[in-house]
């Protein structure tokens, strides 16, 4: 019985990795959604700036549009809806404000991150 359960663990997470990315907004209550779409499109509008990483991107957000609770808090609900990111915020500049959002993950991440964020 346990080597049948580890099996099945072991299918399971399998699956899982092979499986492909898809961000899940049922995991949101209607008021929820709204509220992280209107979050989703401030944060996107506040990028001044990105760079390339091996894995992922780095954008530069504009302190002055988005703060840093409020790119905390899209971060806190990205992360509910869309588990295989990593996220990483970083303060830059004494005073200046200065925010940068890493957004990283396994292979195939990149891929998914330039297709969701470069929309029309």
């Amino acid at each position: 019985m346990k080597l049948i359960c580890l099996i099945l663990i072991l299918a399971s997470v399998a699956i899982s990795q092979d499986a492909p990315f898809a961000c899940n907004l049922k995991v949101f209550q209607p008021e929820e959604r709204k509220q992280h779409a209107k979050l989703t499109h401030e944060v996107m509008a506040a990028i001044a700036n990105h760079r390339e990483l091996p894995s992922g991107y780095a954008f530069q957000i504009d302190s002055n549009r988005v703060s840093l609770l409020e790119l905390a808090e899209w971060v806190q609900q990205e992360k509910r809806c869309c588990p295989f990111f990593d996220f990483q915020i970083a303060l830059e500049g004494a005073g200046e404000g200065g925010l940068t959002l890493t957004l990283t993950g396994k292979d195939g991440v990149k891929q998914f991150i330039t297709a969701e964020f470069h929309k029309p």
